[in-house]
């Protein structure tokens, strides 16, 4: 019986091709190409978040300007009063040394 099975016929040739066959890769079609919004789509998602945080940051930074520019305003406007009152501003006889 053992020898049954190791003898070489012709059914036992087309099985095997059969399987080879089957087992072969078979052609695949490439997918189709992006629409342009499904692209439109995907570069949002990726860039969405970077947008969101790059607009955070020029927001911060415009209200650190802003804040400086007042701060720096306030300051003027105080050194200015403190002058005028000190009779710095336009003294008869030339600037206090």
């Amino acid at each position: 019986m053992a020898t049954d099975r190791l003898k070489i016929n012709d059914a036992g040739i087309a099985n095997l091709c059969h399987a080879i066959k089957d087992a072969s890769p078979k052609p695949v079609r490439p997918p189709a190409p992006p629409s342009v919004t499904e692209v439109g789509k995907s570069i949002y998602e990726a860039l969405g978040p970077v947008a969101f945080l790059t607009r955070a940051v020029v927001e911060g930074r415009q209200t650190a300007i802003d804040g400086l520019i007042e701060r720096l305003q306030h300051g003027n406007t105080m050194m200015s009063i403190t002058d005028q009152a000190l009779g710095a501003a336009n003294p008869p006889k030339g600037p206090i040394t």
